[in-house]
């Protein structure tokens, strides 16, 4: 199993973070509010600068009303998203 670097794993998990916030239609704003943190803190962790830990990601599970499974389950291709 060859294992990408941490960085380019964080942009790919905030990236399907940033998919599944936006397929529950939250905004940042509101997403933000519901995990008492600020907005600045959410777009952060979408754009990769930031990694979660595993209390956010379970805070969002709950906040989008989705399984924590499907947090974790994004795949990791070969192309970065752009930040």
């Amino acid at each position: 199993m060859e294992f990408i670097p941490k960085s380019d794993y964080i942009k790919h998990q905030g990236t399907h973070l940033k998919n599944l916030r936006e397929t529950a239609k939250i905004s940042q704003s509101e997403l933000a509010q519901q995990l008492e943190v600020d907005r600045q803190t959410v777009n952060r962790i979408e754009k990769g600068k930031t990694n979660p830990n595993s209390y956010y990601l379970n805070k969002v599970s709950e906040c989008l009303n989705i399984p924590r499974s499907k947090v974790l389950d994004f795949e990791i291709s070969t192309d970065i998203p752009k930040s």
